[in-house]
């Protein structure tokens, strides 16, 4: 079984972050990304990604459906955080979108909903059909997911942080195993593990010009940031 990881949006999307800007919406779905593969992967399924996770280039929809389809993926799902409008709102809560008819979409989102709402303490918005382009698009059970929304104040704090990530991302495996006929299996004991922080720049192109320096020369992976400083 092949399941497509599609992280939406990307670094340089245009907007697509919360009011005070302490968070893209990127930041946030790149990171379950990463956890939903391993989660996934130790319980031997083969994952893939619709996009190269380390690019801040926006990746258009249907190349990320011709990427889904062309290796012939057995489930997609589209990670997201949701917005709703231009201030701060008491809009809040999980849902999930799968393409009108597909039986085995609707089947897919229900076993991530019942997961999502039972493990982060989200509102139920409920799971719904739209003609959302890369449910439509795509030739396998696919599914949207939206983990809560970062133009709430409370929620876009959750959003920002790991544990709660790494749950969303459980949630969204124990969902697609349960889809795909396999246990669960709770991880081993947590491993503690260090990074290397290299320095702060005065652009960001000068950030992005060492961090390629750093993959070229080590094949680390690595991640530009950004923060504001008063």
């Amino acid at each position: 079984m092949l399941v497509c990881i599609d992280p939406g949006h990307a670094e340089s999307t245009a907007g697509k972050r919360s009011f005070d800007g302490t968070l893209r919406e990127y930041e946030f779905n790149r990171a379950v990304a990463l956890y939903l593969k391993y989660h996934l992967e130790r319980h031997g399924v083969k994952t893939m990604y619709s996009c190269d996770v380390e690019t801040p280039k926006d990746i258009s929809l249907s190349n990320r459906c011709k990427t889904a389809n062309n290796a012939k993926a057995d489930v997609f799902i589209s990670i997201h955080a949701n917005a709703y409008g231009n201030a701060w709102n008491d809009a809040n809560g999980w849902e999930a979108f799968y393409y009108k008819n597909s039986l085995d979409g609707k089947t897919l989102a229900s076993m991530i909903q019942k997961e999502s709402i039972a493990l982060l303490g989200l509102k139920d918005r409920g799971i719904k059909t739209d003609s959302l382009y890369v449910t439509k698009h795509t030739k396998m059970t696919a599914v949207l997911v939206e983990h809560g929304f970062y133009t709430n104040k409370t929620e876009v704090e959750k959003l920002k942080d790991k544990i709660f990530r790494e749950q969303c991302a459980i949630a969204d495996a124990k969902g697609i195993l349960q889809y795909l006929g396999i246990a669960w299996v709770e991880d081993a004991e947590p491993i503690t593990k260090y990074y290397v922080r290299v320095e702060h720049f005065g652009t960001k192109e000068a950030a992005q010009n060492a961090s390629n320096k750093i993959k070229e020369q080590f094949g680390w992976y690595n991640y530009v940031g950004s923060e504001t400083v008063k």
